[in-house]
């Protein structure tokens, strides 16, 4: 419910910077303003640290009653090993030797 409040209010409150950001640009703004814009942007910042770190705290909690997640392989995605130098050279044909005469 708590996260749920502060969600909001983040929300809000970037609305209203960018509400602030386009009249600055179009009028600029007072020094009173200007001091609400930044206590807003501090107040973000807060609610976007306290965000992640909740989700951290949520993510080691389930590591903990969950234990260490199991990783399957993925296969390799290199050409198959086991070909050696040459072996392609085995397959071709042998040049014919074919001798040419100019008349």
């Amino acid at each position: 419910m708590v996260e749920e409040k502060s969600q909001y209010e983040l929300i809000r409150l970037r609305e209203e910077q960018n509400k602030a950001r386009h009249d600055e640009v179009f009028g600029g703004l007072s020094p009173a303003e200007r001091v609400e814009y930044t206590e807003k942007a501090e107040r973000i910042h807060d609610l976007e640290s306290d965000s992640k770190t909740e989700r951290s705290r949520q993510w080691i909690a389930a590591l903990i009653l969950d234990g260490p997640v199991q990783w399957t392989p993925i296969p390799s995605r290199r050409p198959h090993t086991s070909l050696k130098f040459g072996t392609f050279r085995a397959i071709e044909k042998p040049a014919t030797n074919r001798s040419t005469t100019v008349n």
